[in-house]
């Protein structure tokens, strides 16, 4: 373990030895008489007259720049009926190249990772985010393009136990999933692997692990893996790439390692991979799963379509590299697809192009034009202890583009057809989404800067309820 002060890089050693918003004053504060903006400790605030009918000091309370609804202030007053998203940016010490967050359990302190090897330990304070220490990821020696530390994953029982979940690359063969003891006190203890890729012949150093949770059982384990740039693998499932893999992973304080859950698709042939649960996936970078069991994933294209999936089976195949998008059937030889789906294979139940007058991208006006593209999903909005959007986010999952920016909103019926798909708001480079102990969403940028979601309110409520 290394450990650094803000603005010193922690060394690392080698391989272990282990098994193989701005809020930007936008919306009205009931009219209040003095309102301008200032940027005050990273984050950018709504300056207000205090005393006046519907203000309120903002340090009161997070996000209490709303004034009124009580989403983010009191709790009475007009209720929007639209969800609309404005974000509140806090820079967050020491977090530049972020690339996951998690808040620790019944705390506004949060842990964070970034490409660049390490592991950073930071509070939210009200509309602030103090950093308070970070170490390097000794292990992850390789933190180019997508190898360096990707996700960050509390043990269930981490109140306990202290276990912190990381993904990364060890070098351009082998990337592991691994568990760190992690205290505030002793820091980041060495790695033990989990699991492990090896590729004997690596072409590029994209498509790694996506996203990993825990199942509600509290021992089984969820991951994204995505086809580590090789193509021909993900409709072959003898093998762990382009796939959501489920194994247990041993918990013992000294054990290492892992063994299966039963369900998946080994249980029907022998042949496949035993970890393997579902394939035909390129680059399933971002994962939620919902309350009904089933698992979402934004899996990125690679150069026509991205795509939202739903995992509500066993042996689901989503059909890359044989088809990007929805698959439909051919008639005749150099005929027009049909409107009839391919057999044995499951469509997105949302997708976008990658061209300029693609639907998503021209009902945000913010939104332009990007040669990349990056499709991303955060944690769905379920049960939160308090519910900071009048019931707008019940069974939310929020999506976006990484380079446009645009951000949406999708909700699916207990079918899993979809019942509600609008835009929501605009915000470019998100890298995760997770709902705070407070009730409201946060998002997390590539730049080290955390949204936190607020609803926006309408010009006319707010002019009623100042009158």
């Amino acid at each position: 373990m290394s450990e650094s002060k803000w603005g010193v890089r922690p060394g690392r050693a080698g391989r272990a030895d282990s098994l193989r918003a701005s809020v930007a004053c936008a919306g009205p504060v009931a009219r209040c008489a003095v309102r301008r903006c200032a940027m005050t400790a990273g984050v950018v605030v709504s300056v207000v007259t205090v005393g006046m009918v519907g203000c309120r000091d903002d340090a009161a309370e997070p996000g209490a720049m709303h004034g009124v609804g009580g989403f983010g202030g009191s709790d009475s007053g007009p209720r929007p009926t639209e969800l609309k998203l404005r974000f509140q940016s806090m820079s967050v010490p020491g977090a530049a190249d972020a690339t996951d967050f998690v808040f620790l359990p019944g705390s506004q302190e949060m842990l964070l990772t970034t490409s660049k090897g390490e592991l950073v330990h930071a509070v939210l304070e009200g509309d602030s985010v103090r950093g308070l220490k970070r170490w390097g990821v000794e292990e992850a020696t390789l933190t180019e393009a997508a190898c360096g530390p990707t996700n960050v994953l509390l043990d269930p029982e981490f109140a306990d136990n202290g276990f912190v979940y990381i993904t990364y690359c060890v070098d351009e063969s082998v990337t592991h999933l691994a568990r760190h003891r992690w205290s505030a006190r002793d820091g980041l203890g060495p790695a033990t692997v989990i699991f492990e890729t090896v590729i004997e012949e690596p072409q590029d150093l994209w498509h790694r692990f996506g996203s990993i949770g825990f199942e509600p059982d509290g021992r089984t384990l969820w991951a994204l893996s995505g086809d580590h740039f090789l193509s021909r693998e993900e409709q072959d499932p003898r093998n762990p790439l382009g796939a959501v893999l489920r194994i247990v992973p041993d918990r013992s304080p000294d054990g290492a390692g892992h063994t299966y859950p039963e369900g998946n698709m080994a249980d029907d042939d022998e042949t496949i991979h035993p970890a393997v649960f579902a394939y035909g996936l390129r680059s399933p970078w971002r994962g939620t799963r919902d309350s009904q069991g089933r698992l979402w994933i934004a899996e990125v294209g690679l150069g026509k379509v991205e795509e939202i999936n739903l995992l509500t089976e066993v042996g689901q195949n989503f059909g890359w590299p044989t088809y990007e998008g929805p698959c439909r059937v051919v008639r005749g030889e150099g005929g027009a697809p049909s409107d009839e789906p391919c057999e044995g294979f499951v469509d997105p139940i949302a997708h976008h192009t990658r061209e300029g007058d693609d639907p998503y991208l021209i009902d945000d006006p913010l939104a332009e034009p990007a040669v990349r593209r990056a499709i991303w999903l955060g944690q769905i909005y379920e049960k939160p202890a308090r519910d900071r959007y009048a019931g707008l986010m019940d069974g939310v999952v929020v999506f976006g583009e990484f380079y446009t920016g645009w951000v949406r909103a999708l909700r699916v019926n207990a079918r899993g057809e979809v019942t509600f798909d609008r835009p929501i708001g605009h915000l470019v480079h998100v890298t995760q989404w997770r709902t705070g102990p407070d009730g409201y969403a946060y998002a997390l940028d590539i730049h080290g800067v955390l949204h936190r979601a607020q609803l926006e309110i309408p010009e006319e409520a707010t002019e009623g309820a100042s009158r």
